[in-house]
């Protein structure tokens, strides 16, 4: 009997397990580079966004243990906003993700122009209403000054300014 009490209850955890194993939903919320969607589908919704709004895209391929990639999104959400805001549609998008590599692929292949690969995080800037783009290594762009990752916020601001036109 002590047995069969053992293998119900031992039944019972891992059965519950299971279900709020199942139940979790992915929560990348509070993730500057998301996982819980698939990165086409992130970059489309932008695309058709910058489209509309007849804006320049900010394609920006990092993730999220790297902390220049980090350092440049608190650019753009604080003494660059109303600048980014004004002339571009930024996505970020995860370079670890499998759909986030693919993707990288598919528009180096469509774009070409100047696309290469260096290290984390770049920028491919896509024009949609002329169906072009070009692309920004941003290690030209940084400040590694007094033992910080980051980038100089004039030499980023000289860099989005260039393809405004």
């Amino acid at each position: 009997m002590k047995s069969l009490f053992t293998c119900l209850v031992t039944l019972f955890i891992s059965s519950s397990l299971v279900h709020a194993m199942e139940n979790k939903k992915c929560d990348d919320t509070k993730m500057v580079y998301k996982f819980c969607v698939d990165q086409n589908d992130l970059y489309k919704s932008k695309l058709n966004k910058a489209k509309v709004d007849k804006k320049l895209l900010l394609v920006q391929f990092g993730f999220e243990q790297c902390p220049w990639c980090i350092n440049l999104h608190k650019l753009f959400e604080g003494s660059l906003k109303s600048f980014t805001e004004k002339n571009y549609v930024v996505v970020e998008i995860n370079i670890n993700e499998k759909s986030g590599k693919d993707l990288f692929e598919r528009i180096k292949g469509k774009y070409k122009k100047g696309v290469k690969e260096t290290g984390w995080p770049f920028w491919i800037i896509v024009n949609p209403q002329t169906n072009t783009s070009e692309f920004q290594d941003t290690a030209d762009l940084e400040d590694n000054s007094k033992g910080q990752k980051g980038h100089d916020i004039n030499k980023v601001k000289m860099a989005l300014n260039k393809f405004i036109k």
